[in-house]
């Protein structure tokens, strides 16, 4: 009887099977079988989901499960929210800063039309580094092109001069959280800089926003090869940007906050580097706006011509859902099959 019973239960939802043994009117519960990890094949064309062990993925990733930790998603929510009330209780109208910046160490680097760049003193892994700020607004891109132009590296390396190598060399969770390798070109006699690091993500699909995470990687954690390079490890970066109300991801208008610490391992005087970002930070802005409204445009002139334009965030979001509503019908299927499981337990 109990062999029949358990011959007509899927092994993938042995994970939830309760083993109930009877001891006279006592019942001992206990649940055997560990998770299983939802993995979304997203370069396999029947969108299926494939079902790992957490030993195979350990031993299929190796050092690298270390990098990302179980409490990322959660950081990352809490920094979404956290950077969404920096953006509304700031004033782009006036150039000065509030009480709370104020308090907070910041002090005003620069001031234009709709962007301010702030900086503070902070302490980074040992070393006493600037910190920046740039918060601003767009009333004539989307949050989703100007995402685009700088995080879809195929596209950002087709306009940023500054930029020699740009990919990803791992990721998981399709693209959510990623390891990617930027060497970045320094002004003659200088060698260029090696960036690797982690990236994480995460969408808030219910009130248009979306938060990039990004944080150095040391050698010891990452090591490459390349020798041509100035490998640098004090980096961190994290980008919140929003629909401003009414909009969605694909209109125009939006706020944005970009936090980063940057140590280029170069001996250049304060006040010298100081100007650089005055320069720099406003002109890369402005760059990454004119790439999002060509990005745009490529956009409507493939949809005309009824081609499909994928890139790296409406990729995202589409895998994103899918994986979402494939793991929710998974669920109800299981909640299903516990219930004749259970069912048919009592009938033992």
């Amino acid at each position: 009887m109990i062999g029949r019973f358990f011959k007509k239960i899927s092994f993938s939802r042995l994970r939830v099977l309760p083993f109930i043994i009877k001891d006279g009117k006592r019942f001992q519960h206990c649940t055997s079988i560990s998770k299983r990890y939802y993995h979304y094949d997203y370069n396999n064309n029947n969108k299926k989901v494939k079902y790992f062990s957490k030993s195979y993925l350990y031993a299929l990733v190796g050092g690298l499960s270390g990098i990302f930790v179980k409490d990322d998603d959660k950081r990352l929510t809490e920094m979404l929210d956290e950077n969404a009330k920096y953006i509304h209780s700031n004033d782009l109208t006036i150039k000065t800063l509030n009480e709370e910046q104020i308090k907070e160490g910041w002090e005003l680097l620069h001031y234009q039309h709709g962007l301010k760049v702030l900086r503070r003193k902070r302490n980074f892994n040992g070393k006493e580094l600037w910190e920046y700020r740039c918060i601003g607004r767009y009333d004539d891109i989307s949050l989703c092109d100007f995402v685009d132009a700088q995080f879809d590296l195929n596209y950002r390396l087709s306009w940023d001069s500054n930029v020699s190598c740009l990919k990803q060399i791992y990721d998981e969770e399709y693209g959510k959280k990623a390891i990617v390798k930027w060497v970045a070109k320094f002004p003659w006699p200088m060698s260029s800089r090696l960036y690797i690091y982690k990236r994480l993500m995460e969408v808030d699909e219910e009130n248009f926003k979306v938060i990039l995470y990004s944080k150095g990687l040391n050698s010891t954690e990452y090591e490459d090869n390349d020798k041509n390079s100035v490998r640098v490890s004090n980096y961190i970066s994290t980008m919140v940007v929003e629909c401003i109300p009414g909009k969605g991801f694909f209109d125009n208008g939006i706020n944005y906050i970009l936090t980063y610490i940057d140590d280029p391992e170069a001996e250049i005087p304060s006040h010298l580097y100081d100007y650089i970002v005055k320069r720099s930070g406003p002109l890369f802005l402005d760059n990454v706006c004119s790439a999002a409204k060509k990005l745009h445009k490529d956009r409507i002139k493939k949809t005309l011509n009824g081609e499909n334009y994928e890139s790296m965030f409406t990729e995202f979001l589409k895998k994103s859902r899918s994986a979402a509503k494939l793991i929710e019908n998974d669920a109800n299927n299981d909640k299903d099959e516990n219930d004749w499981i259970m069912e048919n337990l009592a009938r033992i």
